[in-house]
């Protein structure tokens, strides 16, 4: 899984990136350059489902990758897909149906999937007497919320129910990823194994131990938001989860000071932040964020010109764009544009028809 998710990013992103720059997609990192790579380059499903992962285990499987002829590195350093690789993708998952949401839901299902480990190690423990366990999560707001949920609850009414929805749940995911799963929790007098020992057991590499648990809480996660009638024990572990247009929570601010009125100067001032940092956040809201109007930064004319010079040149690369442009508009100015126009596509490719500003 983890070679395929891989390759699906190499493949999108067309050689204009680098292993770095699939790295952070794949990890998360919550900056303006990532974030729109996720959204233009059509990988925001893909954003942020191993927070976990290192650049080492990155480096490690692309020259693995490499050697098996799916991929090569071009002159420019970017690693680029081969016939081999796109071989290799077709038949993966990644390719086809799964159930990773990360730009969406990926925060989320990190915190569900602690408080659900805690919870279920605590109510297990508990019906045993075994009150002395050390807990599994050090998050203090983690223990905090389990704390509650415990005391609010009855034992063995919670205890059952989360057996009998986490059962029907992996009743329904493939065999390898609900062994995996149920392996890796800890509760009664059971130790969750660790994933070294499950990739020696599975024969496989341990990112894609991570991943298919991963993959398996994605799947629950998005079971019970649809049906929270139907997993009613499981259900407690979203409270307080909503899911953000904006990413970051300091986007936010930004969005709230501008939907007042104030111009980019004052919110750096009034935030002490740089310039360069509420650009990020202003091309942050114009990704994800239908209704945002990029009007008061550039004009509708400029936007129409530098829209025809990236079908023209069928490149999302700013300084590509920057240079054929004559370096007539700023790297702000064609970051919101090159956000716009994409998000305008993908909802043309998802619903016939372009969402408007």
């Amino acid at each position: 899984m983890f070679e395929a998710i891989l390759l699906k990013c190499i493949l999108s992103l067309r050689g204009e990136r680098s292993i770095s720059g699939v790295y952070h997609l794949i990890q998360g990192k919550r900056s303006s350059q990532t974030l729109q790579d996720a959204r233009i380059y059509e990988l925001d499903r893909l954003f942020g489902v191993y927070p976990q992962l290192n650049k080492e285990q990155v480096n490690n499987v692309m020259e693995q990758m490499v050697n098996k002829g799916w991929i090569e590195v071009n002159e420019e350093g970017m690693p680029v897909i081969k016939d081999a690789g796109v071989n290799h993708l077709s038949s993966s998952i990644i390719n086809k149906n799964h159930y990773f949401n990360g730009m969406v839901y990926h925060r989320h299902v990190t915190i569900f999937e602690k408080r659900l480990r805690l919870l279920i190690q605590t109510v297990t423990c508990t019906k045993i007497n075994n009150l002395s366990f050390l807990p599994i999560e050090e998050d203090s707001a983690i223990q905090q919320w389990v704390k509650i949920k415990y005391r609010e609850n009855r034992l063995n009414d919670l205890a059952n129910s989360l057996f009998e929805e986490i059962n029907a749940l992996l009743l329904t995911v493939h065999d390898k990823e609900a062994e995996l799963f149920t392996a890796r929790l800890t509760g009664g007098n059971l130790t969750g194994r660790t994933r070294e020992q499950l990739a020696l057991q599975y024969q496989m590499i341990k990112e894609n131990v991570d991943l298919n648990i991963r993959h398996t809480w994605f799947y629950i996660f998005q079971k019970v938001i649809k049906h929270p009638g139907s997993y009613p024990a499981l259900f407690l572990g979203m409270e307080g989860l909503q899911t953000s247009e904006l990413i970051t929570d300091s986007a936010k601010q930004t969005y709230e000071w501008l939907r007042r009125g104030f111009e980019l100067e004052e919110i750096c001032k009034k935030r002490r932040l740089k310039l360069s940092t509420i650009q990020d956040h202003v091309v942050e809201a114009a990704l994800v964020m239908p209704a945002f109007d990029i009007t008061p930064f550039i004009t509708i004319e400029d936007q129409q010109t530098i829209g025809r010079m990236q079908d023209e040149l069928k490149t999302n690369k700013l300084k590509n764009l920057y240079e054929s442009l004559n370096k007539k508009y700023s790297y702000f100015e064609l970051r919101l544009v090159l956000a716009r126009t994409n998000y305008a596509q993908k909802e043309k490719n998802t619903h016939g028809q372009p969402s408007t500003s």
